[in-house]
């Protein structure tokens, strides 16, 4: 009865003929003659994989426009085969001129990126191996286009990963899902221009997550002190060079 519960497990990646040899004893005597037992292993060939993909969705906030990293999963191919191309597509509901892929070419070199605009797919070639191959693919990203009223039916990431020896990955799936954030502004009431490196300037927080504002800042008697298209800097409490005196402002 405890034979059944012998196995035989080969070495991780193992092929070849494997050779081993048995005995049982009644608790007296062994048997005279050993048997021996030969095993041929077959190889089979390990598609390339992405260790730790994550499939949960991606939930996109339209006020992003850094875009979301697709994955942060490991690149790995079993055969330790080079990695000969990578196609990511955004599937389900892709907009032309709205859904895009950005990436860095410069973090590997030796890899031709391909974005084609008409059908959402970017693909990633070159002899490489998996580790070029994962720096390749951590970097590249989701954006959104669409500032203003984007669509936001649910997209879909499917990544393929293809090695040297023809082998084909599973389909990874990842679903993206939007989300309109609304951050509010933080508006101080006060601050103190006076050089301590503490509260020295006018900042409203949040501001640069809106597109097309403008900041003016008037005195009592309405003559424009500070103005700023689009927030490319903070009012430091001066007018002409000059620290403004302490009162209220509008």
């Amino acid at each position: 009865e405890d034979l059944s519960q012998i196995r035989y497990v080969p070495a991780a990646n193992d092929d070849g003929t494997d050779f081993f040899r048995w005995n049982a004893s009644d608790g007296t005597d062994y048997a005279l003659v050993p048997s021996n037992a030969s095993i041929l292993i077959n190889s089979v060939l390990d598609p390339p994989e992405i260790i730790n993909f994550e499939s949960d969705s991606i939930l996109y906030e339209l006020a992003n426009t850094e875009g979301v990293v697709l994955t942060e999963g490991t690149v790995f191919d079993g055969d330790g085969d080079n990695i000969a191309e990578i196609t990511i597509t955004i599937s389900d509901n892709y907009v032309r001129g709205e859904d895009a892929l950005s990436f860095d070419e410069t973090i590997v070199d030796g890899l031709t990126y391909v974005w084609d605009d008409s059908l959402g797919v970017l693909t990633i070639s070159g002899l490489k191996n998996a580790n070029d191959y994962t720096l390749a693919l951590q970097s590249v990203k989701y954006v959104n286009l669409q500032a203003i009223s984007p669509t936001v039916d649910p997209r879909q990431i499917e990544i393929l990963i293809y090695d040297v020896s023809g082998q084909i990955s599973i389909l990874y799936i990842r679903p993206i899902n939007f989300e309109d954030t609304y951050v509010e502004l933080d508006i101080p009431d006060g601050f103190t221009p006076n050089g301590d490196d503490v509260n020295d300037i006018w900042e409203i927080e949040n501001l640069t997550r809106y597109e097309d504002h403008q900041v003016i800042v008037y005195s009592r008697a309405g003559r424009v002190l500070f103005e700023s298209r689009d927030y490319t800097k903070e009012w430091d409490g001066t007018y002409q060079g000059e620290v403004v005196p302490g009162g209220v402002y509008y």
